[in-house]
């Protein structure tokens, strides 16, 4: 430790390493197994989409917690504490509005049908042409997303090892393709249900350990305050501040209703139960799960700004990316404790890993049944599971060249909610107009859905060129200036608050100051303003049976599930 109480840089020790080498082995493994040794193989489509209906309702909820709580909430949301402050608390009520939404409008509906992927819901509800448009939206939506996803870890590994990025992602992704591939439903939950735990540990582990450094947590609140990060009910109506209260109840809840409540992973998973009451139980646990998770998120990025009150590794020029504070952290705390820093960057590693393997088996059911079945007529059992494994590989392979992209991008909280909102908010609304509305039809819904994705898509474009770095200010007059380890030429400037949107010479255009926590929000409302209205105007929606509607609204069919 320097005079400041920030130590210089930080690596890993041999047990550190031993612990992320263990976890890869073990995923491999898993894969292996199911792929080859278990007795029952994946190799027909029931198997290796749905589990063959057989895994346990404890195993689906952890895989449904972990596939959510991806890096981003482990990484991100800390850091977005540590920079921007509590708001994101507000995050419980959008927890609760995810689990009515799913309680009593979509999985009533998608249960019933019992479909692999959520997707045919559209053709039985409008036609083929729906379906494919909003699974290639989806695939896009993928494709945007778990880029963010596979590069958490991989900046953290790198912040702690120094071992090339780029590297680090080739290996990451190449055993998650592998376990993903072979093993299918069942090697990803079951290396979910692994992973969970050591997520669990590792987060815990590093609560404990940094609160031994400060005394209790009122001490951590009291630095937090002084700080200006305890936030908690900024309601400030304005849709151009980053984060409030409004911002977080509203845009994220939606943006976390769109992500879970119409995700073909959350869909595979509940369909993969038996019976509809553990369905029920298994959404509780999630539920109670990603609540938990972000609980100690918050937490963890209180501790950090307590820990470097006074000098921000990131402005020091300890780290190269404002991402890579918690890991410095990590090790700047745990590092006395054997392996316990490497238990922590495999905990991140696990969600990371676990969120990119449920993607890409789900996203591989998607493109074999919208897009390349009608070509594969008659196939037997085995050729349609090969082909779906080829496509995880290829798929694999394309995502591991766009996180190069996401290498020049901006923190990875905000930048992980913007790219998947491009088109979450449009997938939303035609789902649920095509549940609640009788009139919907075809054209209407992609009239919808296309201005949805184009007017989100060019806010958010205009977004990345016209903002700055948000962040509240941070302090470097408490550093070591002489700590060998760093030169001045490293040194960050991001000592004061900006401000996303501004400049000195010019105002950007309104729709680039929106909040990113706005828009799957915006993109849900154009499809029903631009929709709705065009669907009535262009004559009566084909005929549908009475189950792809809400319950409520079925006429002539009994319903007595809730």
């Amino acid at each position: 430790m320097n005079s400041s109480g920030v130590a210089g840089i930080l690596q890993f020790t041999g047990y550190d390493y031993g612990t992320s080498i263990a976890l890869l082995t073990f995923s491999a493994l898993i894969g292996v197994y199911y792929g080859f040794i278990a007795k029952q193989k994946q190799n027909n489509p029931n198997e290796y989409l749905l589990g063959g209906k057989s895994i346990g309702l404890f195993p689906i909820s952890i895989s449904l917690i972990v596939w959510q709580i991806s890096g981003m909430t482990l990484l991100g949301l800390p850091v977005e504490v540590y920079t921007n402050g509590t708001q994101q608390w507000a995050s419980i009520i959008s927890v609760i509005g995810v689990g009515l939404a799913l309680k009593y409008v979509y999985l009533p509906v998608f249960y019933d049908l019992q479909c692999a992927t959520c997707f045919t819901y559209l053709e039985l509800r409008f036609d083929k042409q729906v379906k494919n448009f909003v699974s290639l939206l989806y695939t896009i939506s993928m494709l945007l997303f778990i880029p963010t996803v596979i590069y958490i870890p991989a900046i953290a590994f790198n912040q702690v090892s120094g071992i090339n990025l780029y590297v680090i992602l080739v290996v990451t992704c190449l055993v998650c393709i592998f376990y993903t591939t072979v093993g299918g439903l069942k090697a990803v939950v079951w290396t979910d249900a692994i992973q969970f735990f050591m997520m669990l540990a590792a987060v815990l582990s590093i609560i404990f350990v940094a609160g031994s450094y400060m005394e209790g947590f009122a001490d951590v609140w009291r630095a937090a305050d002084r700080g200006k990060r305890v936030i908690f009910f900024d309601i400030n109506p304005s849709p151009f501040q980053r984060l409030s209260f409004w911002s977080v109840t509203i845009g994220l809840t939606f943006q976390m209703i769109a992500s879970i409540c119409i995700s073909p992973t959350v869909v595979q998973r509940c369909v993969s139960l038996p019976d509809y009451g553990k369905v029920m139980k298994s959404l509780v646990i999630f539920l109670i799960g990603i609540t938990f998770f972000n609980i100690c998120a918050h937490i963890t990025g209180l501790q950090m700004y307590a820990r470097y009150e006074t000098c921000d590794p990131f402005s020091a020029g300890y780290t190269k990316k404002i991402d890579q504070v918690l890991p410095y952290f990590v090790m700047d705390v745990g590092g006395s404790v054997p392996g316990l820093a490497g238990l922590f960057i495999s905990g991140i590693f696990a969600a990371a890993m676990s969120t990119m393997s449920s993607s890409l088996n789900t996203l591989s059911g998607t493109i074999y049944e919208d897009f390349l079945k009608s070509h594969f007529v008659g196939a037997s059992d085995e050729k349609t599971s090969n082909i779906m494994k080829l496509i995880v590989v290829i798929l694999g392979l394309i995502l591991i060249a766009l996180v190069v992209v996401v290498d020049k991008l901006g923190p990875i909280y905000e930048l992980s909610l913007t790219l998947s909102s491009v088109t979450n908010g449009a997938m939303l609304g035609i789902f649920t107009m095509g549940m609640v509305c009788r009139s919907a039809n075809t054209k209407g819904v992609i009239a919808g859905a296309m201005v949805s994705v184009s007017v989100v898509g060019v806010a958010i474009i205009g977004a990345q060129s016209s903002k700055l770095d948000a962040m509240l200010p941070m302090r470097v007059d408490g550093c070591n200036w002489t700590d060998s380890d760093v030169l001045n030429s490293t040194r960050n400037t991001h000592t004061t608050s900006t401000i996303p949107g501004t400049n000195d010479s010019e105002e950007p255009f309104w729709l680039f100051e929106i909040s990113f926590m706005y828009y799957a929000f915006i993109g849900f409302v154009l499809v029903f303003i631009v929709g709705y209205p065009i669907s009535l105007m262009t004559g009566k929606a084909k005929r549908f049976d009475e189950i792809l509607l809400l319950p409520y609204k079925r006429i002539g069919t009994e319903y007595h599930r809730l």
